[in-house]
């Protein structure tokens, strides 16, 4: 689950059915089992219609609703803290969007500068669905991201059914 595999095989040889969490309650901490619960629950959620609390103690999952479009501002079932359903950052009380945004726009753009920088060095890769950046630690470069994509860690290239050769050398 740490590795965003959340989807997995019986370990019987020859069975090829995917266990479910209440199959291995037995075995398993509650914590494990409530988290694995949880992701699977998060899977069944398009990437499209999830948005994630932007304050770092909290960043609970929430899910776009039909009328998602029409709101200014939301509150966090789990911290209960307002936040811009537009800018999906912290509530700017008393400033509309675009001012907002031009305000940040310095520390913004800063702040992408540093990450970017921070990601080169590391050698990390961004999905190319959505753009979280994904660092791998050992292992061939068959990636699948969070969000459910497959793609090459070296490369960036879409994984298909017909495999992929990687024009670059693996990192």
């Amino acid at each position: 689950m740490q590795d965003g595999v959340i989807r997995i095989s019986c370990p019987v040889s020859g069975c090829y059915r995917i266990l479910k969490p209440e199959h291995c309650r037995s075995i398993l901490q509650s914590e494990v089992f409530d988290k694995w619960q949880d992701k699977l629950r998060e899977a069944e959620i398009p990437v499209r219609d999830r948005i994630y609390c932007p304050y770092k103690i909290c960043s609970a999952l929430m899910v776009k609703g039909p009328d998602f479009k029409d709101l200014l501002d939301i509150e966090c079932h789990s911290c209960h803290k307002l936040i811009c359903a537009k800018c999906n950052v912290p509530w700017h009380y008393g400033v509309d969007c675009q001012e907002f945004q031009k305000l940040h726009q310095d520390e913004s753009e800063n702040e992408a500068v540093m990450l970017t920088q921070l990601a080169k060095r590391k050698r990390w890769t961004q999905c190319p669905e959505c753009k979280i950046y994904v660092e791998k630690i050992v292992g061939c470069s068959y990636m699948t991201c969070r969000c459910r994509n497959d793609f090459c860690y070296s490369c960036g290239g879409q994984l298909g059914a017909g495999g992929h050769i990687c024009p670059k050398p693996p990192q």
